[in-house]
């Protein structure tokens, strides 16, 4: 279904001249990319980039001028999702992994993740959840496993406490 959402796409971007000037392959990934966030899943920009050895500020503007010219609308991704995936490179427990996602549920129903980068908030509340259980990961290798910094895991986690939501 995505390979098939993907090729409308390109097809949708060929019939309207977008590609005139500019890379197929740039092209093909951005609609690839579309199609692949249209489904929900948690891809990020820097992991299609790593795969198809196109710079991640090239297929951000592809996609960008795709999704505009082409009135598509790309969901955002969802943290939960992002929470599951960092939990399974790091090797995590169930049990932290059930207790990271309730947290990253209350944060969602308070509305404070809007605007917020869906990996560090998952990085974060996979912190917090790590400390709370006991196992003992540290916060650079849960930064290393999402893509963040350290400081990032710090800054939300200071935001989350002001807030009173952990």
């Amino acid at each position: 279904m995505t390979i098939e959402k993907a090729a409308y796409i390109y097809r949708k971007a060929l019939t309207k001249r977008l590609i005139s000037g500019r890379s197929i392959d740039a092209v093909l990934v951005a609609a690839a990319y579309i199609a692949i966030r249209e489904t929900l899943s948690s891809v990020s920009l820097k992991e299609i980039s790593k795969v198809s050895n196109i710079r991640v500020n090239t297929i951000a503007r592809m996609v960008r001028l795709i999704s505009l010219e082409l009135g598509i609308l790309i969901p955002i991704a969802d943290p939960t999702i992002c929470v599951t995936k960092v939990g399974n490179i790091l090797g995590l427990s169930e049990k932290t992994k059930r207790q990271a996602l309730k947290l990253m549920s209350h944060i969602k129903d308070i509305e404070y993740s809007g605007g917020k980068k869906p990996t560090s908030l998952a990085a974060t509340v996979l912190y917090i959840a790590c400390s709370n259980t006991g196992e003992n990961i540290s916060q650079k290798e849960i930064a290393e496993a999402a893509g963040v910094t350290g400081v990032t895991i710090r800054t939300r986690f200071r935001d989350l406490k002001a807030k009173n939501l952990i």
